[in-house]
């Protein structure tokens, strides 16, 4: 069973290669050299409704998954606390801090690294020192985020 989360994602991602396999409906099979056309030959091959559309679904898809990206972050924020020591995750993995760790891995500036970071944990639910889950900071925010609504905090 998976969450409404990670079904808001799958779709998002389904949507938008739906979209593609029905645009490159125009543009796909073989090329000139007998190959599968690539992505620039079928995307110069649809109509501009397609694109349009294409970019739409892309952007969609996109949101969910900084959604996923700002949790994670989140997560990896807890587990490096300055409370763990060298015992954090992002020490543990060779990084100074969380966004260094992001960074690197994700091979992103320090800026949307730190944006991951900030946006996560104002939209997750903190954890008490007795391992409860406290309320959202922002809960606004964090709807509007998993609803795929707030790609612009993601970016500012």
């Amino acid at each position: 069973m998976t969450s409404t989360a990670t079904q808001q994602l799958l779709n998002g991602t389904g949507t938008f290669a739906e979209e593609w396999e029905g645009a490159c409906g125009i543009a796909s099979g073989p090329d000139a050299d007998g190959g599968e056309a690539d992505a620039d030959a079928q995307a110069a091959g649809m109509n501009d409704d397609r694109v349009v559309g294409l970019i739409e679904a892309g952007f969609a898809a996109r949101r969910q998954q900084d959604a996923f990206l700002a949790r994670l972050a989140a997560t990896v924020e807890h587990r490096s606390r300055p409370s763990l020591g060298a015992d954090g995750l992002a020490k543990r993995f060779g990084n100074r801090n969380v966004a260094q760790l992001l960074a690197d891995r994700g091979r992103i500036t320090m800026a949307e690294a730190s944006r991951l970071v900030r946006v996560g944990t104002a939209t997750a639910a903190p954890v008490s020192l007795l391992g409860e889950r406290r309320p959202v900071p922002h809960p606004a925010v964090a709807d509007a985020l998993a609803a795929g609504h707030c790609r612009w905090i993601l970016r500012m």
